[in-house]
């Protein structure tokens, strides 16, 4: 009897192990799992719990792919909008630069310059033999008279923010016009910095003489000179610079205008001869 007692006892310690054991790995499988299952019934069970545990990993991955998933799908679909937004700030700066500075003689864009209709106008001054043409859009200014014998005077051009000063001389004397030409000749070279400035000589029907033009490439804000003479009685200096400090770029495309307004003077420039020759 002590024996099967001893035999009972240990058959229901290890039962209630196998019991406790069971519980534990099949409790969140089946809360009402019974307290005695046939072999076969065990088998089930562990081959069961053993496929959920299999599975467990499986599931745990397809759960982190399908977060990732999503996290990216809203990342991409908020890309867009961040560009959106950046291009906005971009513009909005640009905007703003743009509207505090004065860009001078245009815009910060492709040239809009459209001369004015043209009428042609007629200056004629019978005291200093001037005779000649201008645009009626120009401005012409006050005639000054230097003690040299010189006649200043301007022609302003509102649409090119620029102004062309001139210097006449009539003289009965063909030295001072060889003077006031190596005049204008050192000077160039002492400006431009230049021992052989670019030119280039114009032959002008109306005074039956020549024009020389020198093209400036140092400074942008006077880029041309200009005369025009007989080389024996008459003599007309002429440069043009702009109203405001200008950068090489963005008068590139104006100087073909410039260029236009100060041949057209020249084209129609005559000096009074007729006058000069009853004076003297």
């Amino acid at each position: 009897k002590g024996d099967c007692k001893h035999a009972t006892g240990k058959r229901m310690a290890s039962f209630a192990i196998q019991q406790r054991s069971s519980q534990t790995t099949f409790s969140s499988w089946d809360q009402n799992e019974p307290a005695i299952m046939q072999p076969q019934q065990k088998h089930r069970w562990r081959t069961t719990s053993a496929l959920c545990l299999n599975l467990k990993p499986m599931i745990q991955t397809t759960f982190r792919f399908n977060r990732s998933t999503s996290a990216k799908a809203d990342k991409n679909e908020s890309q867009p909008i961040r560009w959106l937004v950046i291009l906005l700030c971009f513009l909005g700066v640009g905007l703003f630069s743009n509207c505090r500075e004065k860009s001078i003689p245009l815009p910060y864009a492709y040239p809009r310059i459209t001369p004015p209709s043209l009428q042609p106008t007629t200056f004629h001054h019978r005291v200093y033999n001037l005779n000649f043409c201008y645009p009626g859009y120009a401005q012409i200014g006050p005639l000054i008279r230097r003690e040299s014998g010189q006649i200043w005077f301007t022609l302003s051009y509102p649409y090119l923010k620029g102004t062309l000063y001139l210097s006449w001389l009539h003289t009965a004397n063909p030295k001072e016009i060889e003077k006031v030409i190596r005049h204008q000749q050192v000077s160039i070279q002492q400006q431009w910095n230049t021992s052989e400035p670019s030119q280039y000589i114009r032959r002008c029907n109306a005074s039956n003489a020549s024009a020389h033009m020198y093209q400036n490439r140092v400074s942008a804000s006077n880029p041309v000179q200009f005369r025009l003479s007989d080389a024996r009685s008459w003599i007309l200096l002429g440069t043009f610079e702009y109203d405001h400090a200008v950068q090489a770029d963005s008068i590139r495309d104006v100087l073909p205008y410039v260029y236009m307004e100060i041949e057209y003077v020249l084209d129609h420039f005559k000096p009074n001869e007729d006058a000069f020759t009853q004076r003297h």
